[in-house]
This record gives C-alpha cells, sequence and structure tokens, in this order.
C-alpha cells in the first residue's frame, strides 16, 4: 500500500488502510492541537487592528492576496496527497488517524481565517492623501487591489475545480491527482518564498508596521516552525505540504525584524509614525491644508 494514496482501486470488498496512518506520540499531537488553537488566535490582532483602525495603510494588497492563495493551493495540496486518509476514517479507530485530522485542521484554519483579512483588507482601504500617498497614486492603488482580489477570487476557483475535474474523471486516488498535489505543493514553496517581498517593500516605504499586526507575526513565527516539525517530523507528511509553510514562516521573521527595527528607530527618533501612523499623518496634512 502506498503511504499517500492507499489502494487506488480495489473490488475485494473492505480495505486495510491502516497503513495509510504513522504513529505519532501524544506529545506531537499535543502540539498540533496547540498550533491549531494558535492559528485561530494569531489572526484575531490582524483582524482587530483593521477594525481599529479602520484602514489598511501600510498593508500591500499583493502580499495579502499571495498568502491567502498559497494557503489554498496548501490545503489542496493535503487532499491530492492524503485521500485514501479521509476514506480510512470509516475504517480505522480515531486515535490512529487523529493526526490527520489535527494537520488537516491547521490547514484549514490557516485558509479560512485569513480570508478575513482579504475582506477587509478591501473594505477599509484608506483614501486618506499622505506625504508619501498622493491621489493620483490612491486612485491607481485602489483599480490595483479591485484586479487582485478579482484574480484571487477566480484563481481559488480554478484550483478548486481542476482538484474536483481531474478526481471525477481519473479518481480521487490516482496518480494524476497526486501529481497536481505535488505541483501546487512547489508552487506553494514559490508563493511562499516571495509573498512578503512586497510587504516589506510597503513597510519600509512608510517607515512602520502601519496596520501590520506585529503580534500576528510573532505568533506565527514559531507557530509556522512547530506546525512544520509536527508535519516533517511526527505525521510524516510529504514536503510538498509543509515545504510552503516553512518558507512563509521564515519570511515572517524577516518582516517582523523590519518591523521591529522601524519601530524602534521611530520612538528613538520620536517620528510621527511611532505614536499612530493613521492619525497622527493625516491630522499633519489636514493641518498643512
Amino acid at each position: 500500500m502506498d503511504t499517500f494514496a492507499g489502494y487506488p482501486y480495489s473490488f475485494a470488498g473492505f480495505i486495510d488502510y491502516s497503513n495509510c496512518y504513522h504513529p505519532v506520540a501524544i506529545p506531537w499531537l499535543l502540539v498540533g492541537i496547540g498550533v491549531s488553537i494558535g492559528t485561530v488566535v494569531s489572526v484575531i490582532p490582524q483582524l482587530q487592528k483593521f477594525v481599529q483602525k479602520r484602514s489598511n495603510y501600510g498593508m500591500n494588497t499583493l502580499t495579502i492576496c499571495l498568502i491567502s492563495y498559497g494557503q489554498i493551493i496548501n490545503f489542496v495540496n493535503y487532499f491530492c496527497l492524503h485521500s485514501a486518509d479521509f476514506v480510512g476514517i470509516v475504517t480505522c479507530p480515531f486515535t490512529m488517524y487523529a493526526p490527520r485530522l489535527v494537520t488537516f485542521l491547521n490547514l484549514f484554519l490557516l485558509w479560512y481565517m485569513y480570508l478575513g483579512n482579504v475582506y477587509l483588507n478591501f473594505i477599509y482601504f484608506d483614501k486618506q492623501p499622505r506625504e508619501n500617498r498622493t491621489m493620483n497614486f490612491i486612485r491607481i492603488e485602489r483599480k490595483f487591489q479591485l484586479m487582485l482580489t478579482f484574480i484571487l477570487f477566480i484563481t481559488n476557483f480554478a484550483t478548486l475545480a481542476a482538484f474536483s475535474i481531474l478526481g471525477f474523471l481519473h479518481g480521487y486516488a490516482s496518480s494524476s491527482l497526486r501529481y497536481y498535489g505535488t505541483v501546487l505543493g512547489t508552487a506553494g514553496g514559490v508563493l511562499a518564498a516571495c509573498q512578503y517581498l512586497p510587504q516589506m517593500i510597503t513597510t519600509c516605504r512608510v517607515k512602520g508596521p502601519g496596520s501590520l499586526s506585529m503580534l500576528l507575526l510573532a505568533i506565527q513565527v514559531p507557530g509556522g516552525l512547530l506546525n512544520v516539525s509536527f508535519m516533517a517530523f511526527a505525521n510524516h507528511d510529504h514536503w510538498a505540504t509543509w515545504l510552503p509553510i516553512f518558507v512563509a514562516a521564515i519570511q515572517q521573521g524577516i518582516l517582523l525584524a523590519i518591523c521591529i527595527i522601524f519601530t524602534i528607530r521611530n520612538k528613538h527618533q520620536h517620528h510621527p509614525f511611532s505614536e499612530d501612523p493613521l492619525l497622527t499623518d493625516s491630522s499633519t496634512i489636514n493641518h498643512t491644508h
């Protein structure tokens, strides 16, 4: 039996899917459950900051869309490579397949919870002119945001549609779907390597985190590394599943360091961004006019 696919087809009656699962120690399982809880908790500060500031100033829409798409292809990747695991749920005890469900829950929550950032980034688009944002720049940025958000939902639908069509035509345990899953995982790794670069550029341009929550980054960096450790060493998941998460965690760590440097620098120099980059800057513009 293949570890990731089980038996592709069989007309012999009941099938033993127990070999699809690996024994996982209780401490590792607790780590996986902790990552699930941390995933939910980590996104809340960013959602709260959007609502509190009522602005997406300092947020890069391209990064938000790339992150969201990278999460859904990682989610679909898991379905492609572990189809037999979900079939085996009805034939094996809960203690045997629980680690797989934890990994599935982690990937699902990461994608589902982050969708809130996509919507709030769109709703709270910052229209306030600033020293580094002219009205012409704001109009271009808004059109760019609309285009990226539309493309995101189209690509999400296309990714799910391709999964459904391949599964319907060739079977959900076929080599075609496993190949599709590997391609998605590889693409996710490439996206993860560059998805935070636009946000780093924006953070450097505004000289501060803006509406970006540093608490989210501070939670997700160690959480992502723990999630990778759980999937790679405890669950023995395919590299195409955990690689994008590992690369994203490294990128988040770099972005967090940039935010910390600017925050300390602004406070030391009494920069106007150090207190409230949204209210202070807008009030400065209004005062000059």
